[in-house]
C-alpha cells in the first residue's frame, strides 16, 4: 500500500536508499569480522622486520659509502706522498747541484794558521764570477750571511762586500 502511493521517482529513491543501507551494513558487517581475525602479534612482529631490514640496508648503503670515501682518501693521500716523492728527489738533485756549485768555486782551502777563523784572507775582488753568483743565488733563496759564509768557506764581511756589489741598495 506504501509502494502503491508512491510514484516512480521516489520508488527509485526508496530502492537505492535501500541498497545503499545493504551495502554499508554489509560493509560493517566484513570489517568487524576481518578485525577479528586480524592477528596483531603478527602484524607488530611483521613491522619490526620490515624496520630491521630497513635499518640493515640504511647501514650496507653507509658501509659502501664508507668504503668509497676511504678509497677516495687513500688515492689523494697516495697522489700526494708520490708528488712529495718526487719534490724531494728534486730538493736532493738540486742540494747536489749548489754542492757541486760551491765545489767548483771554492778556490784552495785555508791554511791552519789563517787567523780569519777558518776563512782564507780574500777582497771582493778575489771572488769568482761564479762564486759571486752562487752567494746572490743563496742569498736571493733566504739564506742569512752566516749560513752563506759558512756554505761558501767564506768570511761573512766578504760576504757582505760581494752582496753590496752585486745587489747595491737591497739589504741582506
Amino acid at each position: 500500500m506504501i509502494l502503491a502511493a508512491m510514484n516512480g521517482f521516489d520508488l527509485i529513491l526508496v530502492g537505492l536508499l535501500v541498497l545503499v543501507t545493504a551495502f554499508l551494513l554489509r560493509r560493517t558487517f566484513v570489517r568487524g569480522r576481518q578485525s577479528r581475525r586480524r592477528d596483531v602479534l603478527k602484524e607488530v612482529q611483521d613491522d619490526f622486520r620490515e624496520a630491521e631490514r630497513s635499518a640493515a640496508r640504511s647501514v650496507e648503503r653507509l658501509e659502501v659509502r664508507l668504503y668509497d670515501y676511504g678509497r677516495e682518501i687513500e688515492g689523494q693521500v697516495q697522489t700526494r706522498m708520490a708528488m712529495l716523492d718526487r719534490l724531494v728527489v728534486e730538493a736532493e738533485q738540486e742540494a747536489g747541484r749548489l754542492k757541486q756549485l760551491l765545489a767548483d768555486s771554492t778556490g784552495p782551502q785555508p791554511d791552519a794558521d789563517d787567523t780569519t777563523a777558518g776563512h782564507p784572507a780574500h777582497g771582493p775582488a778575489d771572488v769568482s764570477d761564479a762564486h759571486r753568483s752562487m752567494i746572490v743565488h743563496l742569498a736571493d733563496a733566504g739564506y742569512s750571511r752566516e749560513q752563506i759564509a759558512n756554505l761558501a768557506s767564506r768570511p761573512i764581511g766578504l760576504i757582505q762586500s760581494v752582496l753590496d756589489e752585486e745587489r747595491p741598495g737591497r739589504a741582506a
